[in-house]
């Protein structure tokens, strides 16, 4: 039960992480990123605590957006031939 309160713990570090580090991106893009590492961090350790994927993926998408966004990274979009 003790990992348990440690992965929810981490879960929760993590939505706030992701949440300030979103907030961030304009103002202070070098703390979101720092927020957002540590986030994605904390993301790994619930993981590994056997928090389910379904439930860290909304705050998975948030780290990446606010990672990505930071990095300026484009994601190519699938064309037809």
């Amino acid at each position: 039960m003790v990992a348990l309160n440690q992965a929810e713990r981490a879960f929760q570090e993590a939505q706030s992480g992701a949440t300030l580090g979103l907030s961030l991106i304009v103002g202070d893009p070098v703390k979101a990123q720092e927020s957002c590492s540590d986030a994605w961090n904390a993301l790994t350790r619930a993981r590994e605590g056997g928090v389910i994927a379904a439930t860290l993926a909304p705050v998975e998408r948030q780290i990446t957006e606010c990672l990505d966004t930071l990095y300026t990274v484009k994601h190519p979009r699938a064309q037809l031939v």
